[in-house]
């Protein structure tokens, strides 16, 4: 019985070992060996806490197997969307549209990158609103009626609305994209497309977001004299009016506005 006892006890202590050994030493897994200059496994977890969004899965990925500095620059680009507080008398958009602080690369984007971006110089002097869309992105094709209804009931107001596509698979053309707007019944908005992928990975960086990470929809908010203002991501794909309700024209109304 002794024997059965101690060959017990051996057995439990090889497991513990094993199982101590498994703990302490770095996994090469998670690439978290300090001593290859790879980013420690506690400040993968801060910055997977801090994150809190379906990007850093994507992100992670692809830089997992890059230096630490290349991955914490990564990461402030990409950092947390930092709300927008808008000024005493705008009133709130609707709860579809939350805005964000665009990224700090952001700038005016260039007609130079487009066809059809003809009235974008003349805009730069006031408010302007600029949506990415593409046609593999549903809630992109089912909101462009939205924002053409309100470019529409807002042309007498000082802000544009523009429509850019913004695919990066190459599928979308000229007569494709022209087809959507007409099926849609798109008829106030210009239709707006960069000549190639080159063209698209330049005007997406004019806007602040990263080519080889887009997510659309995607809207950005330039005040007068081509400074961006605010962002907001996502669309509706219920056909509800978000952009064109009551509280929508309202925001763009007042935003439109103030100084």
């Amino acid at each position: 019985m002794k024997i059965y006892i101690a060959i017990a006890a051996a057995f439990i202590l090889l497991l513990g070992g094993f199982y101590l050994g498994r703990k302490t030493t770095p996994s090469t897994q998670n690439n978290v060996d300090t001593s290859q200059t790879l980013l420690p496994n506690d400040v993968i977890t801060g910055l997977q806490d801090k994150e809190k969004r379906a990007a850093f899965i994507s992100l992670w990925r692809q830089v997992g197997d890059k230096p630490a500095s290349m991955i914490i620059a990564t990461f402030e680009d990409n950092a947390p969307p930092v709300p927008v507080e808008l000024p005493q008398g705008i009133p709130n958009p609707p709860d579809e549209i939350t805005l964000f602080e665009p990224a700090k690369t952001a700038k005016w984007i260039s007609s130079s990158h487009v066809t059809g971006g003809e009235g974008l110089d003349a805009a730069k002097e006031g408010w302007t609103v600029i949506n990415l869309w593409a046609s593999w992105c549903l809630p992109c094709i089912s909101e462009l009626p939205d924002i053409d209804a309100t470019a529409n009931a807002l042309a007498d107001a000082p802000i544009k609305f523009f429509t850019v596509n913004a695919d990066t698979l190459g599928r979308d053309t000229l007569q494709s994209a022209r087809a959507i707007f007409d099926e849609r019944g798109v008829q106030t908005l210009a239709l707006i497309m960069p000549r190639n992928k080159e063209e698209i990975r330049a005007f997406l960086t004019e806007v602040g977001m990263p080519p080889d990470h887009i997510g659309l929809p995607y809207s950005i908010i330039y005040a007068p004299g081509g400074i961006p203002y605010a962002t907001f991501s996502g669309g509706a794909v219920d056909g509800e009016a978000h952009w064109s309700s009551p509280e929508g024209l309202a925001f763009f109304r007042a935003l439109a506005a103030s100084q």
